[in-house]
């Protein structure tokens, strides 16, 4: 950068820390410290001088202010003492009223729970990586407990990244002795759980989460040039299927909601078939999920021609008809009644009269027959006994600790997952975080868990051998190494999850937690964080406290 275009700019620092620029000039003023390293770091020490200026100690109280107040009281008692009685009652009752208000309005702010009133950055935002993050509270609070009900993600970012207060405000990146740039082009999750405590002992009433993604160098204009090429496409193309539509009458839209809906059709209808047969709550869990993608939609557009071929389907409007067309033929054996004919023959005629005697007494000894049919009713009786075998079932298998913070605390996960298949378990586990990302390897199965940031995940088989080690990309970002390194190459991850936040991967020295559900598996990872991994092929991760 030209020193010009640093004199045009440094003039608008201490505005752009007061939030006083347009978004213009912000605009302009992030595009310039993006290249700019010494306006960063001239930014940087703006904010450095403003945290040293916030706790600077408070001015002692001057040594003539006790001689100044003893002057007034002075002067005020040589006042005439009419005037003293009629000034005296008016000033004692407002300053007694002003401190009452004071004193009530400081009680009852003391007694109500802390909440979070704003955050910079807001939530979903895009946040110059350069910048700490700052979360205002309501009230003053008990440091030491928000810090230890604060999650940070990616999870290495909580020990390297300062956190310091100014005032009711949570500063992260920034003290006064050490400032740290956030990741670039990464997406962090900051949470801080309920239980979070205020001075007074107060605790915050539910968890706060805040999702943001940091800025690059990389401007972000293709965006811009990317929407209007689809939106002509779209509107070429729609006339062209519109018409075809109506010669091609229902099949067609047929095939098309059958590609479109594999992703979530997938995990309300046909992977939950799959899933009770193969998972072995483990590796066979993740392997359906993975494999559900894809055939799954081939399997749930051949059941309704099955069906349709068994007449229950749309078939089943034409089986009346056919039904029909039977009974019009079944006439034709009715029409077998002559071989009935032979009964009226004159010859069993002098004999048949007497016959037709016994034979009325034949029913009348079946009217006895008839009333061993109360005898049926002790039968159900003996039915009933063995429904009252299932009273083993009401013992569910228990969801605790931190999976049922997740699981119990919110109906939406209870009906991804279904109910739980086993008790959870320990196994050994590593995880390592990226910039847009998790990696998890299980080596109870020897399986890697890649969880990308557009809410997907797949699993693959560990590799045998081992990869080259870990070297640094960037500053604070790596190119990993080990077995992590070969999966990552492999599969070509970067563009997808980015590079590693940390050099070597993270052993859960106590392990890893997992339980199995209907409809996927929950991962807690000793970093305070649990995953959710659906068969459908989505996963979700969730701040939890430790447990």
């Amino acid at each position: 950068m030209t020193s010009r275009a640093c004199k045009s700019i440094r003039p608008l620092l201490s505005a752009y820390m007061d939030g006083e620029l347009s978004p213009d000039d912000v605009a302009r003023l992030q595009a310039h410290l993006a290249e700019c390293a010494d306006c960063r770091a001239l930014l940087a020490s703006y904010e450095r001088m403003r945290e040293q200026l916030h706790q600077l100690p408070t001015a002692p109280v001057p040594p003539t202010l006790h001689h100044e107040i003893r002057a007034a009281i002075e002067r005020e008692q040589r006042r005439p003492r009419w005037l003293r009685l009629s000034v005296s009652p008016v000033a004692f009752a407002f300053a007694l009223g002003l401190i009452l208000m004071l004193l009530g309005t400081l009680l009852y702010a003391q007694a109500l729970p802390p909440s979070i009133v704003s955050s910079e950055p807001a939530a979903n935002a895009t946040w110059p990586f350069y910048r700490p993050v700052t979360i205002t509270f309501t009230k003053p609070m008990d440091e030491a407990s928000v810090a230890s009900h604060l999650r940070i993600s990616p999870a290495g970012e909580r020990e390297r990244l300062p956190i310091s207060w100014r005032g009711t405000t949570l500063v992260i990146g920034a003290s006064s002795e050490q400032q740290a740039s956030l990741l670039p082009d990464t997406i962090y999750t900051i949470a801080i759980l309920h239980g979070a405590r205020d001075r007074w002992g107060h605790e915050l009433q539910q968890d706060w989460t805040l999702t943001f993604r940091t800025t690059s160098a990389i401007a972000s204009a293709p965006t811009a040039t990317s929407t209007p090429a689809p939106t002509e496409t779209p509107a070429a193309t729609t006339p062209q299927p519109s018409a075809t539509a109506n010669t091609t009458a229902t099949p067609p839209p047929a095939a098309s909601t059958a590609t479109a809906v594999p992703p979530t059709a997938v995990a309300a209808a046909s992977s939950p078939a799959p899933a009770n047969p193969t998972p072995a709550p483990q590796q066979g869990h993740g392997q359906s999920a993975g494999s559900a993608a894809a055939p799954s939609p081939a399997t749930t557009a051949q059941p309704p021609r099955s069906s349709s071929a068994g007449g229950t389907g749309t078939a089943g409007n034409s089986v009346p008809t056919s039904s029909a067309g039977s009974g019009t033929t079944a006439p034709a054996p009715a029409a077998a009644t002559p071989p009935a004919s032979p009964t009226p023959t004159p010859l069993s005629q002098p004999t048949a009269t007497p016959s037709v005697v016994p034979s009325p007494t034949a029913p009348a000894a079946a009217t006895p027959a008839t009333t061993p049919t109360p005898q049926e009713t002790p039968a159900p009786a003996a039915t009933s006994t063995p429904a009252a075998s299932p009273t083993p079932t009401p013992q569910p298998t228990p969801v605790t600790g931190a999976f049922a913070q997740v699981y119990w605390g919110d109906q939406q996960v209870q009906k991804l997952l279904g109910s739980p298949t086993g008790l959870a378990y320990t196994v050994a586990a590593s995880e390592l975080a990226f910039q847009r990302g998790v990696m998890l390897e299980r080596i109870d199965t020897n399986t890697f868990y890649i969880l990308k940031d557009d809410g997907s995940w797949v699993s693959l088989p560990a590799p045998t051998e081992q990869g080259d080690p870990a070297s640094q990309a960037q500053p604070n970002l790596w190119i990993p190494g080990g077995k992590y390194g070969l999966v990552w190459k492999q599969q070509q991850l970067l563009d997808s999850i980015g590079y590693a936040t940390e050099a070597t991967p993270h052993v859960m020295a106590q392990g890893a937690r997992v339980q199995p559900f209907e409809h996927g598996i929950l991962i807690l990872s000793d970093r305070g964080f649990v995953y959710m991994l659906l068969e459908s092929g989505s996963w979700a991760q969730f701040p939890v406290a430790s447990s």
